[in-house]
């Protein structure tokens, strides 16, 4: 019983991580430079994940990492170029935030 207990709430919490991946983007990038790919990554900010805290940015690097390896790059290998918080929505407890990042990696 506590098996099966564990493996659903194991399933649910991966569930909400794959919910999350589907509210980022990453798109390609203009920017050229011999074996280097680049990115625009848009990725969320929510109450659990503010824009300016450790634990936000922790989670959205590895939404990130996790979309890097869904594409075939090696997570472990990019570089934050730049990094925007673009206000999405202003709310009474607090305002709401998209926040983009332009990437580097290492071609495939």
């Amino acid at each position: 019983m506590k098996t099966i207990l564990m493996s659903i709430v194991l399933a649910l919490l991966s569930g909400c991580a794959n919910l999350d991946k589907l509210q980022t983007e990453l798109k390609t990038a203009d920017n050229c430079e011999k074996g280097f790919d680049y990115y625009t990554y848009k990725a969320f900010e929510d109450v659990d994940f503010k824009e300016n805290s450790p634990n936000g940015e922790k989670y959205r690097m590895e939404m990130l990492e996790l979309l890097l390896k869904d594409n075939g790059y090696d997570a472990g290998h990019y570089e934050i170029l730049s990094r925007i918080p673009v206000l999405k929505n202003k709310a009474l407890l607090g305002d709401m935030y998209d926040v983009y990042y332009t990437i580097k990696v290492p071609k495939k």
